[in-house]
């Protein structure tokens, strides 16, 4: 006997005797049976009971079979129903049927075997409808679940687009653009509605490189291979203003439907390239510099080497030894600073003449302060000049203000005062006076031909920097020195 335990069947029938009959034989077959007398309560019993199979007469009082047929069929569509009626009508079984019956049965039932069949056919097609409900209820649920899956992939997707900080283009085999995320269109200045669609080259590629992209996308849509596949490339392209730009390019390859596509990485390299170029000069500069100090470093030994031998010659005492050694001293430092200024400098073929000159200044009469007291004035504009032309600019200042403290101030009986200035004339020339209030030159010199060692080391130095010196003796000595910058 089959286990039908858990199956319950309704059976509604106003006749006692059938509705018994119907209930001992289908409970032989291990099926559970609840019984009503007519429509009314065959209704209100399968509102609150579960039933899996309903068996019911069509002819009963209060609510006849039609009317529980269409009531069960709104309440529970999937439920199976049976027809067990004495009526013999065709249209009473159409009409049934059309109710929502599956199946119609003729009573009085002589062969129960067909009321088996009918019953064990309607509960394996409930079963199956059951079974095909819950499959494509679970499909939809899977269908579901991976829209919800690809959808937040897309939105990933769409994110890591969004948020990169290279432009990331794609494009079909007809060359066509279908991806183009907010860094391209901050790059390249085209929104994605501009160019969604269009062919890329003619965008974004300067017309000097049309003809060998044009015949490299079509090899590449061709084979899937390239040059450039694979690999990180510098490139020029285009901005929407139509100004070529730097683009460093990664481009890979892949296959849809049969058909090469391409998407390519792209960052806009002009701040890099301006670094780099930056870097260059700075390291050209350094390079030229360097390949120079054995140079100057041999040249400044050799002033050295000049400035002692010329100072000897004027040695006669052990003062006059003194004197020259400490007039040595004082250039040696001029040049040391000239080195200091350029080592602060950024720019290492040049140096500040103003601040050279005022810290040299000041270093020479804080020498010497001790033995002389002066007020001294400085007015430097802000000059740049070339570093071959600074030292030799700095010894004629050491000698001319070393010059000045020394001897300008031995007569006078009022406050000395130095006065040194440095700007830049109309024609371009730098021009710079180191003046004194003191006794003045004596008449019989000729600074044009200098007898002593100081003003002929000016004059040398002065004809070295392609200059001019001029003197002016009222109210004391102006040294004028003017050289091309």
């Amino acid at each position: 006997m089959s286990n039908n335990s858990q199956t319950t069947i309704l059976i509604i029938d106003d006749d006692p005797t059938v509705r018994q009959s119907l209930g001992f034989f289908l409970e032989d077959q291990n099926y559970l049976t609840i019984q009503a007398e007519n429509g009314r309560i065959g209704l209100e019993i399968f509102d609150q009971e579960k039933v899996d199979l309903v068996l019911v007469d069509l002819r009963m009082p209060e609510v006849d079979g039609l009317e529980v047929l269409a009531r069960i069929r709104k309440m529970s569509p999937d439920t199976p129903m049976i027809v067990v009626s004495g009526a013999g009508e065709i249209g009473s079984a159409v009409e049934a049927l059309h109710k929502g019956a599956w199946d119609y049965l003729l009573k009085p039932i002589k062969n129960f075997s067909l009321l088996m069949h009918a019953v064990t056919s309607a509960l394996e097609k409930a079963r199956l409808i059951q079974e095909n409900l819950e499959y494509q209820q679970h499909l939809e649920r899977m269908v579901a679940k991976q829209t919800e899956e690809i959808r937040e992939r897309e939105e990933q997707y769409r994110s890591i687009l969004d948020t990169a900080t290279d432009a990331i283009i794609s494009i079909d085999e007809k060359e066509r653009i279908y991806i183009w995320n907010k860094s391209a269109e901050k790059i390249f200045g085209y929104t994605k509605n501009e160019v969604i669609g269009a062919t890329v080259h003619p965008l974004l590629v300067p017309k000097a490189y049309l003809t060998d992209t044009e015949v490299g996308l079509k090899h590449f849509f061709e084979t899937g291979k390239g040059p450039i596949l694979g690999k990180t490339t510098e490139l020029t392209a285009l901005y929407k203003n139509g100004d070529e730009f730097p683009i460093e390019l990664s481009l890979s390859s892949f296959k849809i439907a049969g058909k090469w596509h391409a998407t390519s990485i792209i960052r806009d390299i002009t701040t890099r390239r301006i670094t780099e170029d930056k870097i260059k000069k700075a390291l050209k500069e350094k390079d030229v510099l360097l390949r120079e100090v054995n140079h100057r470093v041999k040249n400044n030994l050799n002033v050295i080497i000049s400035l002692l031998n010329l100072k000897a010659d004027a040695i006669h005492s052990g003062k006059s030894a003194i004197e020259a050694f400490e007039e040595s001293r004082n250039l040696v430092y001029s040049m040391a600073m000239v080195h200091d200024e350029l080592y602060q400098s950024s720019n290492l073929s040049a140096i500040n003449i103003k601040d050279y000159i005022e810290n040299l200044a000041i270093k020479l009469i804080e020498i010497y302060q001790p033995f002389v007291e002066i007020e001294y004035k400085l007015q430097i504009a802000n000059v740049n000049i070339d570093i071959n032309k600074a030292i030799p600019c700095g010894l004629i200042l050491t000698e001319l203000i070393t010059n000045a403290l020394k001897h300008a101030y031995n007569d006078i009986e009022e406050k000395g005062v130095l006065k040194i200035t440095c700007i830049k004339s109309e024609t371009g020339d730098c021009r710079i006076s180191i003046k004194d209030n003191g006794s003045g030159l004596p008449g019989d010199i000729d600074i044009q031909k200098p007898e002593s060692t100081g003003l002929q080391l000016v004059s040398i130095l002065t004809n070295q920097i392609n200059g001019q010196i001029s003197v002016n003796t009222e109210n004391g000595t102006e040294f004028i020195i003017t050289f091309p910058e």
